[in-house]
């Protein structure tokens, strides 16, 4: 009996206030179709005002963003998935069907480029490199005596010499996106035969030595590439350089480069030499802080 007593307490209230609360959004629902037409734009962003060294980590933070939003599981930049090729198996998910152009893959037997997996990958990337190359645009128009910006540009270098290594690595022939404010048409008339076999991995190599002659040792935000992570890209460029495959008939290696063997070498050396120093650092620090915590047991202990 109390139950129903509320109940109807309620729904009069209800029936009360309703036709008042109509009646406030009246306005809103009459005026809503002229809201957007009668916005004026309260100003616009140039490129001249984001190159400047202070605010120019809001433009860039979408290239770096890009590593990590416009990637996907099934078409990972990492390419866990790719390597079926090699000497990796794909088991597949909850039936043959789940992932099956991996397993076509594995096969080298009826792959298709407009399997979801590969023209995934390959639009991704180019979305990613769009952000990279449209960032060094505006690096370009910036102070170029400018420290932040020196450094920027050859952060920016690295991540387009890492997007068109993982495309090369898994379509061989590929355009690249490394012109000066390139426009719409520029984008959609590049050429996958601009360049020789040989000549594509120059190209990323130029990008990379470019960042190993700007990028420090450490970086205090952890997360931009170092002069070791630039390093090791380089010898992985020049291993894969050095097998000369020239034969567009065969896809086969018609020669071995000596000297970007010995390039391998080189930055290899390199790499390793700074994570070394780095791993050294963090143990004198760690055992400079394991003798503080010697000495302060004494007065800790009670």
């Amino acid at each position: 009996m109390k139950t129903n007593i509320i109940f109807n307490k309620v729904r009069n209230l209800a029936k009360a206030v309703l036709p008042f609360y109509l009646l406030a959004l009246l306005p809103l629902a009459t005026g809503c179709s002229h809201f957007l037409n009668e916005q004026v734009p309260q100003a616009t962003l140039t490129q001249d005002e984001v190159k400047s060294p202070e605010y120019i980590d809001n433009l860039l933070i979408s290239a770096y963003a890009g590593l990590v939003t416009i990637e996907d599981m099934n078409a990972s930049f990492s390419l866990w998935n790719y390597d079926t090729r090699s000497d990796d198996a794909y088991v597949g998910g909850s039936d043959f069907s789940d992932g099956e152009p991996f397993h076509r893959l594995e096969k080298s037997v009826g792959v298709m480029t407009t399997d979801w997996p590969f023209s995934s990958i390959w639009t991704r990337f180019y979305n990613y490199l769009s952000r990279v190359n449209l960032s060094l645009d505006v690096l370009a128009s910036a102070d170029q005596n400018n420290n932040t910006i020196i450094q920027r540009t050859a952060e920016m270098k690295f991540l387009r010499a890492y997007g068109h290594f993982q495309l090369k690595r898994l379509f061989k022939k590929i355009p690249f996106v490394n012109k000066p404010n390139m426009t719409e048409d520029d984008y959609n008339n590049l050429s996958n035969t601009e360049y020789s076999n040989d000549e594509g991995w120059q190209q990323i190599i130029n990008d990379l030595e470019d960042a190993y002659a700007v990028l420090p040792v450490t970086q205090v935000e952890k997360g931009r590439p170092t002069k070791a992570a630039c390093a090791a890209f380089l010898a992985k460029v020049y291993l894969y350089k050095a097998y000369h495959q020239d034969d567009a008939n065969s896809n086969q290696v018609t020669s071995i480069s000596d000297a970007d063997l010995q390039k391998v070498v080189e930055y290899t050396n390199t790499s390793l030499t700074s994570v070394l120093r780095s791993s050294t650092r963090m143990v004198r620090r760690v055992s400079g802080l394991s003798s503080t915590l010697r000495t302060m047991v004494p007065y800790m202990v009670t």
